[in-house]
């Protein structure tokens, strides 16, 4: 959604608003949902209260003092983020796959010394 956003021939106030109601309207539904999973505990309760006055500061100050970047700084810096998201999310999949792929690899050599003896 953030690429497509910014791809558009649209202004980059009204990009800037259309994500952060996405997001939040997004993180509101994954706390419903977490919250009737009964997964939400007193650390999660922490953190919010520590993160919301941090994120409604810099919310703030971005709007009252947004950052003079070009279009192309603004999709360049995105990009950036996004890619470091993805990473990040990607990187324990591949992870776990690949210390799977060696624990059979690792079972299988044992089992053909031990059919070979």
């Amino acid at each position: 959604m953030v690429f497509h956003l910014y791809r558009q021939p649209l202004d980059r106030i009204v990009v800037r608003d259309t994500l952060v109601l996405l997001f939040a309207v997004n993180a509101v539904l994954r706390l419903i949902i977490v919250l009737a999973q009964g997964r939400f505990d007193a650390a999660s309760w922490a953190l919010s209260a520590e993160a919301l006055p941090v994120v409604l500061i810099v919310t703030w100050l971005a709007r009252r003092y947004p950052p003079g970047w070009s279009p192309a700084a603004v999709r360049r810096v995105v990009f950036v983020l996004l890619a470091i998201a993805g990473a990040s999310l990607v990187a324990p999949a591949v992870h776990d796959v690949s210390a799977q792929l060696s624990a059979r690899l690792g079972a299988a050599s044992h089992q053909h010394r031990i059919s070979k003896a």
